[in-house]
């Protein structure tokens, strides 16, 4: 009997369709399936809650930890000085955290309380005065009758959408602090959760290595454990330096506003704080809200408000983002766009903040590897060779 002799070439076309056929059929069913692995994937998540708030809370926390650290090192010697060193550094670095909760619960918590519960009382005056306001203009300019009782019918429809809308969004809002509350539980496991993360996070990233390399092979632990770190140090970065900018700016807002007598100084700050998280366009969605607020009181203090706004964007953009955030992700307007929208559409609110070092983490591993294909082809790999 006459040996088949199969050729490696054709042996390699047939394992690479077979592969090829297996993926797509496993992309067919995951498609089909798509709805039952969203909504397993959102049971494991709400299973496992604790220990995703505690490492949240974590790595927020470890770099406050590890400056604490240097110090205690500094200042204790001795046999077990490192195991001490650590264990003080953790118990700082909670204290910190609690005392800054909770003078926020208690100093701002209800001073920004007062602030929504005097505007919602005092909204039917200010939608008055913005009625007196429009009827004045309208009279100081010939304007056709027919046009002016549309715009006062509009402007009627508006005021009463809005005060609906209100009184929705007050109840909406004890309900989410109480959800909030509900996970009370969660948080406080997740908080001890954190405090084994932060005491043995050497040990837990050796044995992250330790897996990998075991699994795969040589150059392909290599690449992801350098990958791992990339995307370490530009969520670190972005996140640390976005929540501090964040901050700084929202106390120079409500000092601004404090010296100019602008009304709800407090509350127009935090809407500016929270959302100047959100990079390029936070500052914008936190200035509309805030201008209509006060323009509710008065019309030239929003307008001062609206130029303080560009002042402070100024401020932000060429002094506090440059000292304080840096370029820690390396991506033009363009793609940060891209990220904050694509983030937004795909994962609501949490899309939003953590869409860019998501992108700047995969722009930059893409561009790597377009890179090292160019060299590898004798091209040049510089982007304005192809201009």
């Amino acid at each position: 009997m006459s040996k088949i002799v199969i050729k490696k070439e054709i042996l390699e076309r047939v394992l690479a369709n077979s592969i090829a056929l297996c993926a797509a059929v496993i992309v067919y069913f995951l498609v089909l399936n798509i709805s039952h692995i969203f909504a397993g994937i959102g049971s494991f998540a709400r299973m496992m809650s604790p220990f995703i708030y505690g490492f949240v809370i974590a790595y927020l926390l470890k770099n406050p930890m590890r400056h604490i650290e240097k110090l205690l090192s500094r200042m204790i010697k001795g046999k077990n000085s490192a195991a001490l060193t650590r264990a003080l550094s953790i118990v700082f670095t909670l204290l910190l955290a609690l005392v800054l909760l909770t003078g926020f619960i208690s100093i701002i918590i209800p001073q920004l309380s007062d602030s929504i519960s005097i505007f919602v009382s005092n909204l039917p005056l200010y939608m008055e005065n913005v009625d007196r306001f429009t009827k004045s203009l309208i009279d100081s300019v010939d304007f056709n009758p027919a046009i002016v009782e549309e715009v006062l019918s509009t402007g009627q429809t508006f005021i009463a959408k809005l005060s609906e809308l209100i009184s929705k969004l007050l109840p909406a809002a004890v309900n989410m602090l109480l959800s909030f509350s509900g996970k009370i539980l969660d948080i406080i496991i997740g908080i001890v959760v954190s405090i084994y993360f932060l005491a043995g996070k050497e040990r837990f990233t050796a044995q992250t290595k330790k897996l990998v390399t075991a699994l795969m092979p040589e150059k392909a632990a290599a690449y992801l454990m350098e990958k791992a770190q990339l995307t370490n140090r530009i969520f670190s970065k972005y996140i640390s330096g976005q929540l501090t900018d964040a901050a700084v700016l929202g106390i120079i807002c409500f000092i601004s506003m404090s010296i100019l007598k602008m009304p709800y100084a407090l509350l127009v700050s935090m809407i500016v704080t929270v959302t100047n998280i959100i990079p390029v366009i936070g500052p914008f969605i936190g200035a509309v809200p805030s201008i209509f607020i006060i323009s509710m009181v008065s019309f030239p203090k929003a307008l001062g408000f609206a130029v303080l706004v560009l002042v402070l964007q100024q401020i932000d953009g060429n002094i506090l983002v440059p000292k304080i955030v840096g370029d820690s992700t390396g991506l033009s307007g363009f793609w940060v766009f891209l990220a904050i929208f694509a983030g937004g559409g795909l994962f609501g609110i949490t899309g939003v903040i953590l869409g860019v070092p998501t992108m700047a983490v995969v722009y930059s591993i893409i561009k790597e590897i377009i890179e090292k294909r160019l060299r590898s082809r004798g091209k040049p790999a510089d982007t304005s060779e192809y201009l």
